[in-house]
């Protein structure tokens, strides 16, 4: 379904190896690049987790970066820039300096994981304000 949404969009998309922190490539005949993450929805809709450092970071601090919403059984696909979408959908009694935590945190758990070998795969889960459906 989003193969055929990005095509359609006049798009090749490009699946890419595990662990690069999304699931796909999508370039534009203009030559334009978008990461894609893809979230299938089926029964839960208001939450999502995101998987590995690489995709946290690019979740938060990749403009390129792009969510996909898979709706099943409804069959439809929602798009959406996650900078925006997460700002809306962060509690407002959170701290205004989220971003500014996440990065610290990232940076900490890349020099922990180089300096002692041991490898981390965090885990973020969101839980939306308003649900994805």
């Amino acid at each position: 379904m989003v193969a055929s949404l990005e095509t359609f969009k006049g798009c090749t998309i490009k699946i890419v190896a595990k662990g690069s922190g999304f699931n796909g490539l999508s370039t534009s005949l203009l030559g334009k690049v978008r990461k894609i993450e893809l979230k299938t929805v089926a029964e839960s809709d208001d939450w999502f987790a995101i998987n590995g450092l690489a995709a946290i970071e690019n979740l938060f601090f990749d403009d390129s970066y792009r969510l996909y919403f898979r709706i099943i059984p409804e069959n439809y696909v929602i798009v959406t820039r996650p900078i925006p979408f997460l700002r809306k959908q962060v509690s407002s009694n959170s701290d205004d300096r989220v971003s500014e935590y996440i990065r610290v945190w990232i940076n900490l758990t890349k020099a922990i994981t180089k300096d002692s070998g041991i490898k981390f795969i965090p885990r973020i889960n969101f839980k939306t304000q308003t649900p994805i459906r």
